[in-house]
């Protein structure tokens, strides 16, 4: 999805996303994003939670190029 720069912003709980629980344990776990820009859009993914960017947790040894690439399939096909 591409979010227009200059469209509305849509509703979302950044703070249920971010935010910690309490009574919840949190691994703190290295991750890799990207922003990718064209013209004046912004790619993201949207779920039925909100919209993110393209990216996340790396795993094993993982380099965080690999980590994007492999996110992106997963997330954007």
């Amino acid at each position: 999805m591409l979010l227009r720069g200059n469209s509305e912003p849509k509703e979302a709980n950044l703070h249920r996303i971010f935010g910690k629980e309490e009574n919840v344990a949190y691994l703190d776990r290295r991750g890799a994003y990207i922003i990718p820009i064209k013209g004046e859009e912004i790619g993201v993914v949207e779920t039925p939670k909100g919209l993110f960017l393209l990216g996340g947790g790396i795993d094993g040894d993982e380099t965080d190029n690999q980590c994007i690439i492999r996110e992106c399939i997963e997330e954007a096909g």
